[in-house]
């Protein structure tokens, strides 16, 4: 049972495909389709979010398939980080499967999850969850210096958020058996925060095509004088692109 976007244009959908059409020879396969669950991308409301995941869970439990395959990504689950989690720990309980989770995204690394991001991921961030650091700090009196001091109240409630979902996303993945990442560098960030993953998961990189298809005349051809900017992949306004 493979749980995977199936038919949206992205990356992960892709590699997804190509690696079900290998599977199949070997194994019997079944896609349950996951879809893109931001709020740039969808209007349902969160109870709408939540159904679509527990649907396909429930699916995939029910086909008498032995082994499940899911293909995570945050938005897949819910429209936020914490809605997403929250989802996708539902999923991986519901499934009652041995689960192989392949991660594609991993936002816990060494430094604050806000550091070294780009402008544009800080704004998409802040337009799909909330950036609690970002909301105008509080003062009130002290009696002890007399004088009125600064809470630190979001900072400490951003902080605690934090650590909850990162909590709730390892117990999510204690009931993986495998879990498979891109990067060693990936790898790394993992066990600082789960360390017991070491004994299933493995780094797997992603495939790149040894034969390219014969070359197609241009869709655009650029002109003296045009500066263009090539961007590999797909853009999408959540991922910080804002004329997307």
């Amino acid at each position: 049972a493979v749980l995977a976007p199936s038919e949206m244009a992205c990356g992960i959908a892709e590699h997804a495909r190509r690696l079900e059409a290998v599977l199949k020879q070997a194994v019997a396969i079944q896609t349950f389709p996951l879809f893109n669950l931001s709020r740039f991308h969808s209007d349902r409301n969160r109870r709408d979010r939540r159904q679509i995941c527990r649907e396909a869970a429930i699916a995939a439990r029910q086909s008498g398939c032995g082994v499940a395959h899911v293909h995570h990504e945050f938005s897949f689950f819910g429209a936020g980080r914490g809605e997403s989690i929250r989802n996708f720990k539902r999923v991986m309980r519901l499934l009652g499967l041995p689960t192989v989770v392949t991660l594609h995204t991993w936002p816990w690394g060494e430094r604050d999850l806000d550091a070294g991001r780009s402008r544009g991921r800080q704004q998409a961030q802040r337009q799909t969850e909330g950036d609690a650091e970002k909301q105008p700090k509080r003062r009130r009196w002290s009696p002890r210096t007399r004088k009125s001091r600064t809470q630190t109240k979001p900072r400490l409630l951003a902080k605690f958020r934090d650590t909850l979902q990162r909590w709730r996303f390892i117990r999510a993945l204690r009931r993986a058996a495998a879990i498979v990442v891109h990067t060693p560098a990936t790898y790394e960030q993992l066990l600082k925060v789960y360390p017991q993953a070491k004994r299933k998961a493995f780094v797997i990189p992603l495939p790149v095509d040894a034969e390219f298809p014969p070359a197609e005349p241009p869709a655009f051809n650029k002109k003296p004088g045009e500066r263009w900017v090539v961007v590999p992949g797909f853009i999408s306004p959540y991922k910080g692109h804002p004329d997307a």
